[in-house]
């Protein structure tokens, strides 16, 4: 694995000039973290990786959506799955069946139904910000390790800046609309974020 980790660094530092030789570079990195283990890594690469889709050939982009579904899916981000799934479908052109879809999407919104208290933890990885779309209410961030620069609450109406000093709760005012926390910390840096209260649009 270190002969790999060397061959990714330079492939990286050498090679990875344009969009696409980026989109390769960032799946090959995901590949080699998941082999490691090393889960927060392979989540930030998978995200990154998501970003620049786009420049990935048909095979690696699919694979890439169904990795970041399943990763949302196991980190409790059910908000952010549904939205994978939905691109999924739009992307796979048939490959993923109205029955398998609906399947999924089920299993998915029933898992957020029941989580009215849904606990999400995360470790800051490769200096990437985090994102995170609230589908329910009040949050409540907490930090446990590590620093945070800057945790936001952002909204398609409005923003508000989330105290990260303090473990308080913050409701969502009713008049903002389809809401995401940013936040952005130090490598290795831990937090839980807890979203609870009335399910709303996002």
């Amino acid at each position: 694995m270190e002969k790999a980790k060397e061959s990714l660094k330079t492939l990286v530092e050498d090679h990875a000039k344009n969009l696409t030789e980026q989109a390769l570079a960032t799946w090959l990195q995901s590949l080699y973290f998941f082999k490691l283990q090393d889960w927060p890594s392979y989540g930030s690469a998978v995200r990154t990786a998501h970003y620049l889709n786009n420049y990935l050939p048909i095979e690696m982009k699919l694979k890439t959506l169904q990795n970041r579904l399943q990763w949302h899916a196991f980190k409790r981000e059910f908000s952010d799955a549904l939205y994978v799934l939905n691109e999924l479908k739009i992307q796979s052109k048939g490959s993923l069946s109205d029955t398998q879809y609906q399947s999924l999407a089920e299993d998915i919104k029933a898992q957020m139904k029941t989580s009215e208290t849904n606990k999400i933890d995360v470790t800051v990885a490769n200096g990437r910000a985090w994102s995170h779309r609230l589908p329910r209410s009040t949050v409540n961030l907490t930090l446990h390790e590590g620093n945070i620069d800057f945790a936001e609450l952002r909204c398609e109406n409005g923003r508000h800046q989330l105290n990260t000093l303090t473990s308080e709760a913050f409701t969502i005012p009713d008049d903002f609309l389809k809401c995401s926390v940013f936040v952005k910390g130090a490598d290795g840096t831990r937090f839980s974020l807890t979203e609870s209260g009335e399910t709303r649009a996002f």
